[in-house]
């Protein structure tokens, strides 16, 4: 597989709609720049643990070992769920979620961090791309291939924190900040039940 080919592949899972797009876009809505960067930084950083593990064949004993798949989605399903309660509870106080996070900065990195681990799907995803790619290539080719995941991804998400922090857009988002959360927070609660959905169905 050519570096062309996974440079689109990722592009268009990028451009899908899913807990990265809604939480990255929902903080350069609500908070500052650093706020904004840092939760991008958070979530590339897990973008790279999955790759690496992709790359370096883990995600095979994973998938493999149901005990440990099984462990994933729980968790990841339960923090989507934890997120998506938070947003919507935030969505009824938005001067109190504004103060409070804006004391807390470092946490971005860590929620931007968690929300991408929280969903497991990301290691198939990265499974399915290096596997094909892994047999015939050299280490110096899986090395620029990582290299371009992650500097694909820190663009993608630094371009929609941009969109979503121009003043037009901060604005109508400002208009409508409770309503929006609102959305957020029952989209993030869905992403979760649907690992948890997918827990249950493997299990039964």
């Amino acid at each position: 597989m050519s570096l062309t080919s996974i440079f689109f592949i990722h592009l268009l899972a990028l451009a899908s709609p899913g807990p990265d797009f809604v939480f990255i876009s929902q903080i350069a809505a609500n908070y500052n720049k650093k706020s904004t960067i840092l939760a991008i930084l958070g979530v590339c950083s897990a973008i790279a643990i999955w790759a690496l593990l992709a790359i370096s064949g883990l995600n095979i004993i994973i998938q493999h070992t149901p005990i440990i798949y099984k462990v994933l989605l729980l968790l990841g399903g339960s923090y989507l769920i934890w997120l998506g309660v938070s947003a919507i509870k935030s969505s009824f106080n938005k001067t109190q979620l504004m103060a409070t996070e804006h004391s807390r900065q470092h946490r971005f990195f860590i929620k931007g961090f968690m929300t991408n681990l929280a969903n497991p799907k990301a290691l198939a995803y990265f499974g399915s791309i290096f596997s094909v790619a892994v047999a015939n290539a050299t280490p110096h080719t899986l090395l620029l291939m990582f290299i371009l995941i992650v500097m694909e991804s820190l663009l993608w998400f630094y371009l929609v924190a941009t969109l979503f922090s121009t003043r037009w857009v901060a604005d109508w988002y400002q208009k409508r900040l409770n309503k929006i959360n609102l959305i957020c927070g029952l989209a993030f609660v869905l992403f979760g039940l649907g690992l948890i959905y997918r827990l249950f169905f493997n299990i039964l």
